[in-house]
C-alpha cells in the first residue's frame, strides 16, 4: 500500500496550500452529514488561518485517475483506499505546518482520528455542522449539476445514524446551524487556540 499512497501523496501534495508556514499542532474536523457545507467553512478557515485543508473530493479524484474502473469491487477498493490514505497522510505527515483542517465528516472515523492526535501531540477541534436531510438532499442535487445523486440517496440513512451516534459519545467543540451559518463564535474560539 506505501507504494500506492505514495503514488497519491505526489499528486495531492501538488493541491495543498500553506505546507510552509509555521503553526503550533492541531486538527480541525467536522461532525456532519454531506451536503452540509463542510468544504464551505473549510475553505474558509484554510484561507483565514493559513492551515493545511485535507479534501476527500480531492483525493477521491486522484485515487479515480490512479485506478480507473466503474465495477463495483472497483468502486469499493477505491472507497476503502480513500478511507486509509487519509490516516497514512497524517501518519506521514511531514509538513511544518500543523494546522490541519480534514474537510470531510469523520463521524466513522473519530476513534482512529482521535487515536492520532493524542499519539501526535495535536489537538483536536471538533465543529458539529447541523443541517436537515432535506436541505442536504436539495445541495446534493445542486452539487451533481441537477441530478439525482444516487450515493447521497443510498447513504443518508446510515450517515445521519453514524452522525447521531458519534455526538451521543463525543461534545463537540461547537455546534454550527449548516442553515443559518454565522461563524463569529467558530472565529472567536480557533482565534484563541490558534494565536
Amino acid at each position: 500500500m506505501d507504494i500506492l499512497f505514495n503514488k497519491i501523496l505526489d499528486i495531492h501534495k501538488t493541491q495543498l496550500n500553506y505546507l510552509n508556514i509555521s503553526h503550533k499542532k492541531l486538527l480541525i474536523c467536522f461532525s456532519a452529514i454531506p451536503a452540509a457545507g463542510k468544504t464551505h467553512i473549510s475553505k474558509i478557515l484554510e484561507e483565514k488561518y493559513k492551515a493545511v485543508r485535507i479534501n476527500n473530493n480531492s483525493i477521491r479524484e486522484i485515487i479515480k485517475s490512479i485506478i480507473p474502473g466503474t465495477k463495483n469491487e472497483i468502486l469499493d477498493k477505491r472507497q476503502e483506499i480513500l478511507q486509509d490514505y487519509l490516516l497514512w497522510f497524517l501518519n506521514n505527515y511531514s509538513f511544518l505546518n500543523k494546522l490541519i483542517i480534514i474537510d470531510s465528516g469523520i463521524d466513522r472515523k473519530y476513534s482512529k482520528i482521535k487515536e492520532f492526535a493524542d499519539k501526535n501531540d495535536f489537538d483536536l477541534f471538533l465543529i458539529h455542522l447541523k443541517v436537515s436531510r432535506e436541505v442536504a438532499y436539495k445541495r446534493a442535487i445542486l452539487r451533481n449539476g441537477g441530478k439525482e445523486d444516487s450515493n447521497f440517496t443510498q447513504n443518508i440513512e446510515r450517515w445521519i445514524k453514524e452522525n447521531k451516534k458519534l455526538l451521543s459519545n463525543v461534545l463537540p467543540d461547537i455546534l454550527l446551524d449548516g442553515e443559518n451559518l454565522k461563524l463569529e463564535e467558530l472565529f472567536s474560539n480557533l482565534n484563541r487556540i490558534i494565536s
